[in-house]
């Protein structure tokens, strides 16, 4: 629960009135209990000076040591007046009372178990009890304080209210939502109550309930920012990105000082690509809380993904600072970062710094094993991947990494060995049998190569590696693709009627932007295989970028017989460019 929705949470006793605001009333039953003039006086003059303590602490200018000597003539005179009265319950309830008020929560928790003790049946001694429990923690025992005051009073709301925050508080989700539920039956106008609903609903990914609770709460209390933040959470788990950043607004609108709105609504803007709007809220919520080092890393990613390098950088560095040691995925954060500006020894030492935190993270070591692999260390990069996978022994990639390193060495044969590993982990990725082929073309095994490469083109279709215009989507590290060029320009050399040779060298060539030399190859493919679908489409989409639409668009019909998942794929490609696909 948010420290604002804390804030909401304030003792009280029956009805729905706070503790604060009767205590006064309290007090001057306390003063009933003492008998003599003399602590008649003296309970007065210290009531009035609380008072006085009270205000001055509202206003932030209270002297520490003044607070001390009156909770000090405070307690001395209460546990006086128990002497005196040493049977009457309402002394200790307010004590208990004062004692909460001075913060002194520890104490006041003794004074409300000694009033139970002497009255067990007064629901508000327990309902006080469990709201001092809750702000110490103590959510357990506050629970059973509670059911104890619900017993004796089951019809105040507010019992309920409590109750249902200290099972929030232990998780007991389904719990909560009955108690808060409960409490709305008996108080249906408490805003507090469906704001609560609503949030407890969300931990239970019931968004659609937490939406109409939070709602409801709002139709009560418009001016509630906490009520806005819970409705913009909800509708950001449904994908509501734009509603979600309306309620974070109007959050911000009505409290304008809270960092967590601002770090919210950025979530909100760079789920819908509203990168610079992100970046700007981030840096709102670090202005308003710059110790925070979870706002430097969010900022990090959003500056990361718009490509800003050098600012994610500093973000990164700067959430390192502030917490050097509480999250390994700063560092690794900042690694990846630095691997993308080519600093490969500065990422390197990112990466081992997160080791340092969380020694038992494959991932880091894989990371580590890039960077040493960028850097033609590739033995070392071996040592990495493979601490790596006796971490993380499923993990498909790490295979492949350790098979490229090996490979870069020319272990062909245990880079064959990975290979096959991540196949048998991840038989669906047809990246891996590309690699695959390459090494098996590096040991003349040109047979099992054209098998490997045919066996997955039967049982798993070609996903493309172009969308409706993006980027070539890289499967495969450069210096392979280049290493691979010449590889099957050898196999071709050997096995001329291959068509899947020149296929694989057409794709090797099309990774690395040797779009007219690949266009040659996949036409090559066609004349030896006129039903290789994979070389229509990677034909056709090269044509496309080099605006040869007409002849991309006679691909396009030949795939309509041939497959069509790739045909599809090429006509929203082709559809970009105004070309009506039916008439053309």
């Amino acid at each position: 629960m948010s420290e604002e929705e804390k804030k909401n949470t304030n003792l009280v006793s029956s009805g729905s009135k706070s503790l604060v605001t009767r205590s006064s009333g309290l007090a001057k039953r306390g003063l009933e209990l003492i008998s003599t003039v003399e602590h008649r006086e003296k309970v007065l003059t210290i009531t009035e000076r609380l008072q006085i303590l009270l205000e001055l602490e509202r206003a932030k200018l209270i002297i520490e040591l003044q607070k001390r000597q009156l909770q000090d003539e405070l307690n001395d005179l209460y546990h006086h007046a128990g002497e005196l009265l040493p049977e009457d319950a309402h002394s200790y309830f307010i004590l208990g009372i004062v004692q909460y008020m001075l913060g002194l929560s520890k104490e006041a928790i003794e004074s409300y178990q000694q009033a139970i003790k002497l009255n067990p049946n007064n629901a508000n001694f327990h309902c006080n009890l469990d709201a001092t429990q809750n702000k110490l923690d103590l959510y357990k025992e506050a629970i059973e304080s509670f059911k104890h005051a619900i017993e004796l009073n089951p019809n105040n709301a507010y019992s309920y209210y409590i109750l249902g925050n200290a099972q929030y508080q232990l998780r007991l989700f389904v719990e909560a939502i009955e108690s808060y539920q409960q409490a709305i039956k008996l108080n249906p106008n408490n805003a507090n109550f469906y704001c609560n609903l609503g949030a407890t609903q969300n931990k239970l990914d019931l968004y659609k309930e937490g939406i109409e609770s939070c709602k409801h709460a709002i139709k009560l209390n418009p001016n509630n920012a906490v009520f806005y933040r819970n409705l913009g959470n909800a509708q950001n788990r449904l994908s509501l990105y734009e509603e979600a950043i309306e309620s974070y607004q109007q959050a911000i609108k009505l409290n304008p000082n809270e960092p967590v709105s601002y770090l919210l609504l950025g979530e909100a803007q760079k789920k819908l690509g509203l990168l610079k709007e992100a970046i700007e809220s981030y840096q709102h919520a670090i202005k308003l809380k710059p110790s925070n080092a979870h706002f430097y890393r969010h900022l990090g990613d959003a500056q990361s993904e718009l490509g800003l390098y050098n600012e994610a950088i500093e973000s990164y560095q700067q959430a390192i600072k502030l917490n050097p040691d509480y999250y390994e995925h700063y560092h690794n954060d900042l690694g990846k970062v630095q691997s993308m500006q080519g600093l490969y020894k500065e990422a390197i030492e990112s990466y081992q710094l997160a080791i340092k935190l969380k020694p038992n993270n494959g991932y880091s070591y894989r990371d580590i094993g890039d960077a040493q692999y960028e850097l033609g260390l590739f033995k070392e990069a071996i040592e990495s991947y493979q601490q790596a996978i006796k971490l993380n022994p499923n993990e498909a990639h790490f295979y492949r990494h350790l098979g490229e390193a090996q490979f870069m060495l020319g272990l062909y044969k245990k880079a064959i060995e990975s290979y096959q590993l991540a196949i048998k982990l991840k038989p669906s990725a047809r990246s891996y049998y590309y690699n695959l082929c390459l090494a098996q073309i590096k040991l003349g095994l040109y047979k099992e190569a054209i098998e490997s490469y045919q066996h997955t083109l039967k049982a798993w279709p070609y996903r493309p590696i172009f969308r409706k215009g993006r980027h070539l989507k890289q499967h495969t590290k450069l210096d392979l693709c280049k290493e691979a060029v010449e590889c099957f320009k050898h196999a071709i050399k050997l096995n001329p009627g291959e068509a899947i040779f020149y296929f694989l060298l057409g794709y090797s060539q099309t990774i690395l932007g040797l779009y007219k030399e690949a266009i040659e190859n996949y036409q090559h493919a066609i004349e030896l295989n006129p039903e290789y679908a994979e070389s229509y489409y990677y034909l056709g989409v090269l044509q496309y970028k080099l605006v040869f639409y007409k002849e991309a668009l006679k691909q396009y019909h030949i795939l309509k017989n041939l497959n069509h998942d790739l045909a599809n794929d090429l006509k929203s490609l082709l559809e970009l460019t105004l070309i009506d696909i039916n008439t053309s």
